[in-house]
């Protein structure tokens, strides 16, 4: 089984219904409808989410906000039934994205790059670990984190410019 990090674009308006009714995230987050692959508003890191904290923060599970967001930022819906494996889905409000899209702005690729430590990143265990110290003329890790970092990036200034905020997970 593999931890998967999903982020989902909703309003502030949405939000506050679902610090009201936190039942209701699973089947925002994961609807049954087969439409899903053509929702813009919903993102999916794979198992690239460790390894962009890790670019972003240099940490494995903290760092500072709003680089932070992946895995420790914003606030925790609450979870009365523990129905989340990895922890409660978290919320950043609108205001929150807005910092975030400007942060992800001011660090460029390159700076990114230059973080990437195969050897620091499997002693840190960031997930998955075992795939870091792979040859990269075989398996390119630090390629396929560059495409997710393009995809969040996208993804949170779209997210940024409707002016929404964000439920994310890790399952």
């Amino acid at each position: 089984m593999s931890m998967t990090l999903t982020m989902k674009a909703v309003s502030d308006g949405e939000i506050e219904k679902l610090f009201a009714e936190p039942q209701l995230t699973f089947d925002l987050l994961y609807p049954e409808e087969d439409d899903t692959l053509d929702d813009s508003s919903l993102l999916d890191l794979d198992k690239a989410w460790h390894g962009i904290h890790y670019l972003l923060t240099g940490t494995a599970w903290e760092g500072e906000p709003p680089l932070n967001a992946l895995v420790v930022g914003g606030t925790s819906l609450p979870d009365p039934d523990d129905e989340w494996a990895y922890g409660p889905p978290r919320i950043l409000r609108s205001a929150d994205v807005r910092a975030l899209d400007q942060a992800l702005d001011a660090v460029s690729d390159q700076d990114l790059r230059n973080r990437f430590d195969a050897a620091e990143m499997t002693a840190k265990e960031i997930y998955p670990e075992v795939i870091w110290e792979r040859d990269p003329r075989e398996d390119n890790a630090l390629g396929y984190l560059m495409e997710y970092v393009r995809v969040l990036r996208d993804f949170i200034r779209a997210t940024n410019a409707t002016g929404e905020g964000l439920v994310i997970a890790l399952v």
